[in-house]
């Protein structure tokens, strides 16, 4: 049976919003998390978002996934339609890029093999296995 590794969560700050990137092994995506403590509207809200995801699938280019928060931990929806927020990914057979905003455009084909090549992507991330931490 493989190991199951949990990686560390990075935690920044943006101008007036806070940053959670989330590296996954069994999810085989990131998750990138927006809190705005300060007041922005949607469409500046949406293009903060646009940014900040391009800035980290540049460094780890992998599906991510991106949520926007309130200071009091409630979902924001930046668009006029329905969506779980923001998909960037990587089509496995054209190698091209993707990203968008409504669940309708999201790939139904498996992504990639995000196993395969956890430990070189996120190589400068520290994480621990369920094997150690079951020790302590």
């Amino acid at each position: 049976m493989k190991e199951k590794y949990f990686f560390d969560t990075i935690k920044k700050r943006g101008e007036g919003y806070l940053i959670d990137y989330r590296p996954f092994y069994t999810n085989n995506f990131a998750s990138l998390t927006l809190t705005f403590i300060k007041y922005y509207e949607k469409e500046e809200m949406a293009r903060i978002a646009e940014k900040e995801l391009l800035n980290w699938v540049k460094e780890y280019p992998i599906t991510t996934s991106v949520t926007l928060y309130d200071e009091f931990n409630n979902i924001i929806n930046v668009k006029d339609f329905p969506s779980d927020g923001l998909l960037w990914w990587i089509n496995p057979n054209t190698k091209q890029t993707y990203s968008t905003w409504e669940t309708k455009d999201r790939p139904n084909y498996s992504i990639e093999n995000f196993k395969e090549v956890w430990d070189k992507l996120f190589k400068d991330i520290s994480f621990r296995t369920l094997s150690q931490i079951k020790k302590k």
